[in-house]
């Protein structure tokens, strides 16, 4: 019947816009850049990225304040080049310092 077509015609173009509309609030390259050799960082927790980054160099994280781990901060590096560059960057845009000595990476605040 038309009416059932029309409905259903309207479902579909409301679930076609909230597909379109997660589709571009999903940053996928987060996701996908470990296959290109990029760690790629956006609005994430530190503790997350120390996670990610401790298993990959095999690290040893420590923090001197434990608020740190909820600074949420945004970068880029490629998987082998040296971590310290990233973390230099982090020191531009926060208050997290970093001393690496070997693979003990401790953390403070500024």
């Amino acid at each position: 019947d038309a009416e059932r077509l029309t409905e259903l015609e309207a479902q579909e173009g409301e679930l076609q816009e909230k597909i379109k509309k997660i589709k571009e609030n999903v940053d996928v390259l987060t996701y996908v850049a470990w296959k290109d050799g990029d760690f790629i960082f956006r609005n994430e927790s530190l503790g997350s990225i120390m996670d990610k980054l401790s298993r990959w160099y095999g690290l040893d994280v420590f923090y001197q304040n434990g608020e740190l781990r909820d600074v949420h901060l945004s970068g880029n590096l490629k998987r082998y080049k040296d971590v310290q560059e990233l973390f230099r960057s982090f020191e531009k845009i926060s208050d997290a310092r970093f001393k690496v000595q070997g693979n003990t990476v401790s953390i403070s605040k500024l």
